[in-house]
């Protein structure tokens, strides 16, 4: 769910990953340099990660006090585990070497 944001006078209200202009905008992504030295060097700012990129909030508490806040309890914390990696021979792969681990 995108939470409209307003900060130092811009406000941000949608999600803008799917851009409406990308037919036109492909010529110049596509000439934009790597922001990595080989070999890890096909990252630019055109095919970074959106999830990354930008920021995100979760408001955790139990559920008592999100009754008590007057809060929905839409969502139930099952799991929960930290990775970590070097970045740069798999950048982004910390998340997947998570799952099996949460998932048990």
């Amino acid at each position: 769910e995108v939470v409209p944001v307003i900060g130092k006078g811009i406000e941000c209200t949608a999600d803008n990953i799917i851009r409406d202009d990308w037919a036109t905008m492909h010529e110049k992504l596509g000439k934009l340099k790597p922001a990595f030295r080989k070999p890890q060097g096909t990252i630019t700012a055109a095919t970074s990660s959106a999830l990354t990129d930008g920021a995100s909030c979760v408001l955790l508490m139990s559920e008592k006090k999100a009754k008590e806040l007057g809060y929905p309890t839409d969502v139930t914390l099952k799991s929960c585990v930290f990775t970590a990696i070097d970045p740069f021979p798999q950048l982004l792969l910390a998340p997947a070497l998570g799952w099996d681990k949460a998932l048990q």
